[in-house]
């Protein structure tokens, strides 16, 4: 039994750490993208 509960714990902590290295990595993806359109925005009024 007390394996069992060790087993549950770790599964919700190494799901939980999967669902938040997604999701940061999701708004780190919108945040690059976003740094570059905005950059080529720039560009393109500059020439």
């Amino acid at each position: 039994m007390d394996d069992l509960t060790a087993w549950i714990v770790l599964g919700f902590m190494l799901a939980f750490g999967i669902g938040v290295a997604v999701f940061y990595g999701e708004q780190a993806r919108q945040l690059k993208n976003e740094l570059r359109r905005q950059r080529e925005e720039r560009e393109g009024k500059a020439g």
